[in-house]
């Protein structure tokens, strides 16, 4: 029997094949806030792993229910773990990348999951605990910045999945959050194996609140979502984010999800890879590892 989620997911892509979008129609947001509390929570099983999520995450649960999500990224992602490492899932959303590395870094490691969208990080307290991993994931509802204070997010009402803390051409609500730099958060005797960064254009402001962390994790591995329009909201952009890691000491790599290999671009290159991706946005992940010797 097919759930919730996929059967969402199916309805929306018959009325986008129609060229309906009910998210453009006059009182479409309202249309999405009403069918959400229709619909209720969604959940699925996928390796292993129970995931609960809202009528928001329905394109992202479909997604890692079939397999499509982020396929060769999450390979990647899993070989790069082991038992004992500590992780940061920044953006972590409801969770799956936190929960796929709880369960292989083991009861020697820690995995801290930065989420500051208040519909969402409930969700994601909720599968941490119904997969037993509240010993070994750290849940903070915060945003992970280059300074600490209180900003401005932009809450996307269609998907979201685009929330940011920098404007999208979008009317959906703005709130205010918390925010951090990892420098501060972290214990300074804390080493980091793996981060995992998707936060919508925040990417480069959020390196420079790391830097120390990073220069002393001597062989951290990053997983980096680029995101070229997202960048420019920012005021930022995909030479600016490359120049950055750069300056960190990494070696930075385009990851091909759809070729399932690893590839070595110009940022000119990374442009056209991120607009021809699948997506409802266009943008491309990055595998950042420490350059030999620095």
């Amino acid at each position: 029997m097919r759930n919730k989620a996929d059967v969402l997911n199916r309805a929306g892509r018959i009325l986008r094949s129609l060229g309906i979008r009910p998210s453009k129609l006059p009182g479409g947001r309202y249309f999405f806030r009403v069918l959400s509390a229709l619909v209720g929570d969604l959940t699925i099983k996928v390796e292993g792993l129970y995931l609960t999520g809202s009528f928001w995450h329905r394109r992202e649960l479909w997604k890692m229910q079939e397999g499509y999500y982020e396929k060769f990224t999450m390979q990647l992602f899993k070989k790069t773990l082991a038992p004992g490492m500590v992780v940061c899932d920044i953006g972590a959303h409801i969770g799956f990348y936190s929960l796929i590395a709880a369960r292989k870094v083991g009861s020697r490691g820690r995995v801290y999951a930065f989420e500051p969208d208040p519909r969402t990080f409930p969700y994601l307290v909720r599968n941490i605990k119904q997969n037993g991993f509240s010993e070994l994931i750290v849940p903070v509802k915060k945003a992970v910045s280059n300074q600490e204070g209180v900003l401005r997010l932009h809450l996307d009402e269609v998907t979201g999945g685009d929330t940011s803390l920098f404007h999208r051409d979008t009317s959906g609500r703005t709130i205010e959050v918390q925010s951090i730099k990892l420098d501060d958060f972290l214990p300074n005797q804390v080493k980091v194996d793996v981060i995992k960064m998707d936060i919508e254009g925040g990417e480069t402001v959020a390196l420079e609140g790391m830097e120390n962390v990073l220069k002393r994790s001597s062989d951290v591995k990053m997983f980096v979502e680029c995101n070229p329009d997202m960048l420019h909201k920012a005021g930022s952009s995909v030479e600016d984010l490359l120049l950055k890691l750069h300056s960190l000491g990494f070696e930075v790599k385009v990851i091909n999800d759809e070729l399932e290999r690893l590839e070595m671009v110009e940022s000119s290159e990374i442009y056209a890879m991120a607009k021809n991706a699948k997506g409802p946005t266009w943008s491309v992940n990055l595998y950042c590892s420490k350059i030999q010797g620095d």
